[in-house]
Formats: structure tokens, sequence, C-alpha cells
């Protein structure tokens, strides 16, 4: 089967995009969430706890499972990215996290965006359980409508 550059735009305007070589997938997956943060060693608004409506994209390509004609469960992807939802995610080491009694997310290095996308493609490599062949191939977390941090590995490059 060779389909490539198929799109779908749904009604809630959410994009997907799926490309096809043979059984090799390109899927695409766009989740929205809320997250608390603050930076702890930055001198600025930042350091103060504040929030963000915050627009999470990955990108995962792979092998089909033959048996279920599926790269990975949409909804296993966005359980992972939804744990984060409605959280406080806060450095490790910082005093808040002794604290705050409500769900938290504890991370090594500043909870920046650039870090959140860094925690989020390595949460999604739990996904390799159910599909050896499965491979994050970047993550985007929007900060805001203008600003984004994007991580991949660089051997995953083609894609951007």
């Amino acid at each position: 089967m060779r389909l490539v550059g198929r799109e779908k735009v749904d009604k809630t305007k959410r994009f997907y995009s799926f490309k096809y070589k043979d059984s090799h997938m390109l899927i695409y997956k766009e989740v929205d969430i809320s997250v608390a943060h603050r930076i702890l060693d930055y001198n600025g608004e930042c350091e103060n706890v504040h929030g963000h409506a915050v627009k999470v994209q990955v990108w995962l390509s792979g092998e089909i499972i033959e048996k279920e004609g599926l790269l990975a469960d949409f909804k296993d992807i966005k359980d992972i990215i939804e744990d984060l939802d409605h959280s406080i995610v806060l450095k490790r080491g910082d005093p808040l996290v002794k604290c705050i009694d409500t769900k938290k997310v504890v991370m090594d290095g500043e909870p920046t965006c650039e870090n959140l996308s860094k925690l989020i493609y390595k949460r999604l490599d739990h996904l390799k359980e159910k599909n050896p062949s499965l491979k994050v191939e970047k993550v985007r977390v929007w900060e805001n409508p203008r600003s984004y941090a994007e991580f991949y590995e660089e051997e995953n490059a083609k894609y951007l």
C-alpha cells in the first residue's frame, strides 16, 4: 500500500497526518493539557507559580502491528500525555515539592517547555512494550500560540 501525504482535519481542528510506505507508518497525535510550574532558578516572572494551556504534538513511526493494524493506539498516546494534565510540574529539589499536596510531577531540571518536551518524549518510549519497532520521532510542546519547544534525537531530523 503506497499512500503518501494524505491529510485529514477533524471537526475539532486537530490535524492528523499519515504516510504509508509498505508497512512503515508515521502517525501524529495532538493533546491539550493544562499545567502549572515555576522556574526556580530564574530571575523574572516565571519564578512564580503560574499555569499554561499547553498543546502537545507527537510524531511516532514504525512498523504496523499486523494483528491490530496499528502502529500505536491513539488512546495510549493520549493517556501518557494526559497524565500531566492539571498537575504542577516542579524541579527535583524545589522546596514546593514537599509542600504541595495536589497532583504533581517532579522532574530533573527546570520545568521549562524545552524540558517538558523531553520528558514527554521519554515517557512515550513505553509504547515500545507493545510495538518494539515504534520510534518517537519528535515531541512539540506549545507554551502559547506563538512559542513552542521541540525535542527530537538527531537521527530523527529527517521529519523536521
